[in-house]
């Protein structure tokens, strides 16, 4: 009895040992080409935690009191690094412009820093009002890039720019700065800083140019006879005052979009160069 109680006790023990060296081998991690990319960037990370994410390698792993997510591909390239930052790091200027937005009264649930190559570093923040969820995506000086509903998978992924789009911004927006992109209905929308203007440039599924357009912010930037067309149309229908002026253009057209406003009351009218009221 006591050989057999012997014998079952060093079962469990060889047992549990397995488990322990099955719990190591647990922690598995990409080439060394990855990893060795990985420590490049990050020499000081720690608590390293590998994954496969489709064609990509990620990395969890805490760097100065942040949990961060870096992701990259099969040789080695960076794409991108997501920390999750409490909201009292959010930068000051960001923080301005959402309590003065329409989203004030949302609830602030996270804050995410993506980091990616040769772009701005973008803030997204996650918000949330009763039933309602979105993402904000800031740039560090306060400007709103864009609103769109939550990804719902906890995480941001990262994609390539087609060579074709950044062709096209290069030549037609000298000098622009790249500051985010969306992928919409399979088509790309491009977030640029050109002529210290921010613009939003759309491509088609085949990466072909569609539109592109920015908020006008003085006057000055429409043509005069658009401007008279505009003070003309606001004066005969009683409007108080023009909401917000967009510049649009596409490969067979270029307008304003105006918005005009009084009360409950509010129009969208499109204004061609020469003051034509457009359908």
């Amino acid at each position: 009895m006591n050989a057999r109680i012997t014998f079952l006790s060093m079962l469990a023990i060889a047992g549990t040992a397995m488990t322990s060296c099955n719990d190591d081998d647990d922690k598995w991690s990409p080439e060394q080409q990855i990893t060795s990319a990985f420590e490049a960037r990050y020499p000081n990370a720690s608590r390293v935690e590998w994954e496969r994410e489709r064609d990509y390698y990620v990395a969890d792993f805490w760097l100065d009191n942040q949990e961060k997510e870096a992701w990259f591909t099969s040789d080695g390239q960076w794409l991108l690094t997501e920390t999750d930052i409490p909201l009292a790091d959010l930068p000051q200027a960001i923080q301005e412009s959402f309590n003065a937005s329409e989203y004030k009264d949302w609830r602030i649930e996270d804050v995410d820093k993506l980091e990616r190559p040769d772009m701005d570093d973008i803030y997204v923040l996650d918000i949330e009002l009763g039933e309602q969820d979105l993402d904000l995506y800031y740039l560090s000086d306060g400007t709103l890039l864009r609103a769109s509903n939550d990804n719902g998978n906890g995480h941001h992924t990262p994609s390539t720019l087609p060579e074709a789009i950044r062709t096209h911004i290069e030549n037609n927006y000298p000098g622009a700065s790249i500051l985010d992109y969306d992928i919409e209905n399979g088509g790309y929308e491009v977030d640029i800083l050109h002529d210290q203007k921010y613009k939003d440039v759309h491509f088609d599924t085949s990466n072909n140019w569609t539109h592109t357009t920015w908020d006008i912010r003085d006057e000055n930037e429409v043509e005069a006879q658009a401007r008279e067309a505009i003070d003309e149309y606001m004066s005969t229908n009683n409007y108080i005052y023009i909401d917000d002026v967009d510049y649009y253009e596409s490969p067979s057209a270029k307008y304003y979009i105006v918005e005009f406003e009084v009360g409950e009351r509010e129009d969208r009218v499109k204004f061609a160069l020469d003051g034509t009221i457009l359908p």
